[in-house]
């Protein structure tokens, strides 16, 4: 490496810091706006109990179940969370702050990962840009100081793509078991993402050719990963009498029961995913109060499906299976409107987050009466609109990088695959989107390069 190399290098690594730095100080001025501080112990929030004891007795026990009942909320939540919870515990004690360090160090370290990720694609000081989008998100920073998986997902993620990419280079058998580790937490944390090992497995194979070194680490990475995610699910079969990594089946008839939506709910539905349920409102009379993913029928229709049961448990395995059989019913009985009402899902899925990491749908409805709805719906086209200008450059910028897959083919592929699996099996909050987020800002930014590289060659940023 020549003296001009080190300097850029020196040069880049502080420009860096001062990226994350600026990160991190708007992350804590998104917790003082949230009254993330306010909460002095895990008791001052329901949420944060949950995890908090499922983790304290994951510590002390080694069981993530107690006595009195299986788990400690009326449905198994992944056991990922709470395990790196438990971990951060034995290191610096059972406190909420501890969460919060946890947080702060893994944000880093998705920022650092992110970069190395997008060194990979842009040359100089341009390979900073993904991290100076990402690292400005509200949408993530607002969950900094939350206590949810959201950031340890994204960390996970973020260290299995650049573990991938690496491997490519070097074939050591340690980044690919880091690979190995990664996704097998990543599924750990979000379950959903356990169905896309074969397509994952593919792209391995794709990418490093299929060789005596290649196979055999892969075997053993494929080892790591039936440990880790075939270990939960015997002890979930031991203790509940479930392989299931966690129950989502009430989420799943609550998604197919949109099978039952009129034309003119889901016209509603599309309208409300697009600029919000104020202006769906404004085109239907009542939907505000009313809105879809979980409406007033869709409701009522789950009340009698549970009260025919009465199961002494909330999260019954039994009742569990049931659900999940009369969703796939609901499925059944017209497929293809199942399908077709994904479209409003991916568009809701893509809706831009609140400062509070919240979906921005149900912003001033029965709220800021002085305001008139003309106003409101004016003030949510100017938050909507250029959001959803960010999503579209970033659509065509993966469409466009489609002639590169080999190069660009994972993290298309996992956008592609959050994107559809959400959008058909769950209510597709905005912030699910969050473990590809950083993959956003790289397409975004590589969409920019291209232009910029193509019309403008002597562009200060290709040259420094």
């Amino acid at each position: 490496m020549n003296d001009m190399d080190q300097k850029s290098g020196r040069r880049n690594a502080f420009i860096f810091v001062c990226i994350t730095a600026f990160s991190l100080l708007v992350g804590i001025m998104l917790g003082v706006w949230n009254g993330r501080f306010i909460l002095h112990d895990f008791s001052d929030d329901a949420g944060i109990m949950a995890y908090h004891e499922t983790a304290s007795m994951l510590l002390h026990m080694g069981s993530l179940h107690g006595p009195d009942s299986l788990f400690f909320e009326t449905h198994r939540r992944p056991p990922g969370y709470p395990l790196l919870l438990a971990l951060t515990y034995a290191v610096i004690g059972e406190r909420l702050w501890s969460i919060w360090i946890l947080h702060l160090t893994l944000w880093i370290g998705i920022l650092f990962f992110l970069w190395r990720i997008s060194a990979r694609f842009f040359v100089g000081i341009y390979a900073l840009a993904p991290i100076l989008l990402f690292g400005a998100w509200w949408g993530g920073l607002s969950h900094l100081f939350a206590v949810n998986a959201e950031i340890a997902a994204l960390f996970f993620m973020v260290l299995f793509v650049w573990s991938f990419f690496r491997y490519q280079e070097t074939k050591f058998l340690r980044l690919a078991i880091a690979q190995s580790l990664g996704l097998a937490m990543l599924i750990l944390i979000k379950p959903i993402f356990l169905y896309s090992l074969p397509f994952v497995a593919f792209f391995f194979l794709l990418q490093n050719g299929v060789h005596r070194r290649v196979l055999s680490h892969g075997l053993i990475g494929a080892t790591v990963i039936i440990f880790a995610v075939g270990g939960w699910s015997l002890y979930s079969y031991y203790t509940v009498g479930t392989f299931q990594i966690s129950s989502n089946a009430v989420t799943l008839l609550r998604r197919a029961d949109d099978v039952h939506l009129s034309f003119a709910r889901l016209k509603a539905f599309t309208l409300a995913s697009l600029a919000g349920d104020l202006t769906a409102d404004f085109v239907s009379p009542g939907y505000a109060d009313n809105p879809e993913p979980l409406n007033q029928e869709t409701v009522a229709r789950e009340k009698v499906f549970f009260m025919r049961r009465l199961p002494d448990k909330s999260n019954d395995t039994a009742l569990q299976e049931e659900a999940y059989q009369e969703a796939i019913s609901l499925i059944k009985e017209n497929p293809l409107k199942f399908i077709l009402t994904g479209i409003p899902y991916v568009i809701r899925l893509h809706m831009p987050l609140t400062l509070e990491g919240a979906e921005s749908a149900h912003v001033f409805v029965g709220t800021h009466m002085s305001l008139s709805p003309a106003k409101k719906i004016f003030i949510l086209f100017l938050i909507f609109i250029p959001w959803y200008l960010f999503v579209i450059g970033v659509w065509t910028s993966i469409v466009f990088h489609l002639r590169a897959w080999r190069t660009w083919g994972l993290p298309i592929f996992l956008i592609t695959y959050v994107t559809i699996m959400y959008a058909l099996f769950t209510h597709a909050e905005p912030r699910y989107l969050m473990p590809v987020m950083p993959f956003y800002a790289l397409f975004f930014a590589g969409g920019i390069y291209y232009v910029m590289r193509r019309y403008f060659p002597n562009a200060f940023m290709f040259n420094i």
